[in-house]
């Protein structure tokens, strides 16, 4: 295997992010208590990166970007259907009911909230333009743009499909409810939007 002489440009803004992430004030990364309600998790985890790459994938314009970004994308769908095969698994070795996925997935959609890619972005910001200020202060105006782009191309309908998935409801009864949940989800886009433009 070839080694670079160069050091490892990526230790310490990854250390520094992780330190973001993992500080009490921003979020907390923690397991489910059982391995099923761990899995559902996973799932919301990869059903956030499959919309993201596909989101990203609708509004780029650049014809390899578009390719790479949807081999990845497709790369998450699969991700997906892993965690939620060994959800079922342990679903019925542990017994879990609706409640305790319902649950799980609310610690993970509260989780999501406190926008753990925003801290990321933060840090890689602040490392890859780092002394020079007119680009660091550029930030906030490009996640603005993010955020405007994600409330018209994020596929929320996608999202919802996927979140509810692991509840294992009725077709009927998941269609009844794919309506009222994508235009909670749209909703909750444009008021973190919001909260960005106010915080910065």
């Amino acid at each position: 295997m070839l080694k670079s002489d160069r050091p490892n440009s990526f230790t310490a803004p990854k250390a520094e992010a992780r330190h973001g992430v993992q500080n009490p004030g921003n979020l907390r990364w923690s397991l489910e208590p059982t391995r099923g309600q761990e899995m559902v998790a996973r799932c919301i985890v990869e059903m956030g990166t499959t919309t993201y790459y596909q989101a990203l994938n609708t509004v780029c314009g650049e014809p390899v970007l578009r390719e790479l970004t949807w081999h990845i994308r497709n790369d998450e769908v699969q991700h997906y259907k892993h965690f939620y095969h060994y959800f079922l698994r342990y679903q019925r070795h542990e017994n879990l009911h609706r409640p305790q996925v319902i649950a799980a997935l609310r610690r993970r959609a509260i989780e999501l909230r406190h926008r753990a890619a925003d801290i990321a972005l933060r840090h890689a910001t602040t490392w890859r333009f780092r002394g020079r200020i007119f680009l660091q202060c550029r930030f906030p105006e490009a996640m603005k743009r993010v955020f405007a782009l994600m409330a018209t191309q994020y596929p929320v309908g996608l999202g919802v499909r996927m979140a509810l998935k692991p509840l294992q409801l009725h077709a009927r009864v998941q269609r009844w409810a794919e309506r009222p949940l994508a235009a909670l989800a749209r909703r909750a886009l444009l008021n973190w939007r919001a909260e960005f433009q106010t915080e910065n």
